[in-house]
């Protein structure tokens, strides 16, 4: 499958470089609500009972391409699996469609995508109390994601879908809050090129 990468710039990209305010880098200026977070001028905080609502993504239909890049780092004790992403929170009848784990009892980040054809979940191991680098992509055939240098993937296909929530950042429905810093938060709903080696593992 080829992929069109030229001109796919992010559709949210948050870097958390000010003190002031959590302000959207990419073209597009999106706002997002925020509970609870610090900002230091390098990252965003979270305490576990933080989070950030991008409200721009409230029913939206992500379809089948999705990228996410971050970084997180974990602080505090517990072995609670974490939410880093996610598109649903507050809901007792739905969990998200769209999840991304860190669980802290198997030092594992779990990738969860929920389409209209199926299921999938993979994991790959984090560094805890380190700063560590995820990609997750979605492309319409495959989940490929990537926690520092270890790339797994699954086959799945169909389109996301949708929840009423926006993309969650830090929390999710029937998970615990994160807590720990977040950094260079970007969002495509296309391939950047940034991704394409990734492709090919």
């Amino acid at each position: 499958m080829s992929f069109k990468v030229v001109g796919c710039g992010p559709d949210v990209s948050y870097e958390f470089n000010s003190n002031s305010g959590i302000i959207d880098s990419s073209s597009n200026g999106i706002l997002a609500g925020f509970l609870n977070i610090a900002l230091n001028g390098q990252t965003a905080a979270f305490n576990g009972q933080s989070m950030l609502n991008i409200w721009r993504f409230s029913n939206v239909e992500l379809k089948d391409r999705l990228v996410i890049e971050f970084q997180f780092k974990t602080s505090g004790s517990g072995i609670q699996s974490e939410a880093l992403v996610s598109n649903c929170i507050g809901s007792n009848l739905e969990e998200a469609s769209l999840l991304i784990v860190a669980n802290r009892g198997s030092n594992t980040v779990l990738f969860r995508t929920v389409t209209d054809k199926g299921t999938s979940e993979i994991s790959a191991p984090y560094i805890p109390g380190a700063m560590n680098t995820v990609t997750y992509i979605y492309d319409g055939q495959r989940m490929i994601c990537a926690v520092n240098s270890m790339v797994v993937q699954s086959f799945l296909t169909g389109d996301i879908k949708t929840r009423q929530t926006g993309i969650i950042i830090g929390a999710a429905s029937k998970w615990a809050s994160f807590q720990g810093d977040i950094d260079n938060f970007h969002l495509y709903r296309c391939i950047p090129a940034s991704v394409v080696p990734l492709l090919s593992k």
